[in-house]
């Protein structure tokens, strides 16, 4: 992923706390969308530095879900807000992200946010463990696992009817994989040992 650098010569103007923290909020909630490497994998991930690309997806059909809508409302925002900034400013916002790995740039369509996450092997482990948690009120069943494809059903009863949401998950070797989810499409690929510089 190249880096976003300012075009500005001179020192870009300090960005305030709350738009810099508005922003790095937005960037860890699409990371919450399950942009850790899957507990399912029929193979164990390499501990290295990954790149992820996280494309929101609008409203789906049957979402019981007021937070869908929220996250929704809040990927056009965004990308209002971003838009409307005076380019200095702007590329200030997108290149103070791009040293934690994540890359802002209006130039990719429908949203798309990128980001690199530096993963070991213990933390790989940790977080695979994690998602093999049930939710309370939430079941998971995988329905379908086999070369090198699962898919998950998560059904969860925090409404009338109960949701009902599933997921497919691809792994391509312990280099990349590519995750089918109801609120996102992701996909990823491992870029190197070396965690130099990601944060």
């Amino acid at each position: 992923m190249a880096s976003t650098t300012s075009r500005c010569k001179r020192k870009s103007t300090p960005i305030p706390r709350k738009e810099r923290t508005m922003f790095t909020n937005k960037c860890m909630l699409c990371a919450a969308l399950l942009i850790a490497h899957p507990a399912y994998a029929q193979q164990a991930p390499r501990p290295g530095v990954w790149e992820q690309w996280v494309t929101p997806k609008p409203v789906y059909a049957g979402a019981n879900s007021d937070v869908v809508r929220m996250l929704d409302e809040s990927n056009r925002q965004t990308k209002a807000k971003l838009a409307a900034m005076p380019e200095e400013r702007r590329a200030a916002i997108e290149k103070e992200m791009a040293t934690a790995g994540v890359d802002l740039r209006l130039s990719k369509p429908d949203g798309v946010m990128s980001a690199q996450q530096c993963m070991t092997a213990k933390e790989a482990a940790r977080l695979a463990a994690a998602q093999l948690e049930q939710k309370a009120n939430c079941q998971r069943t995988v329905t379908q696992q086999g070369d090198g494809v699962t898919v998950v059903v998560m059904t969860c009863k925090d409404g009338d009817p109960a949701h009902i949401s599933t997921s497919t998950f691809t792994y391509y070797g312990e280099k990349a994989y590519s995750i089918d989810a109801p609120m996102a499409t992701i996909s990823a690929r491992w870029l190197r040992d070396d965690c130099s510089g990601i944060q």
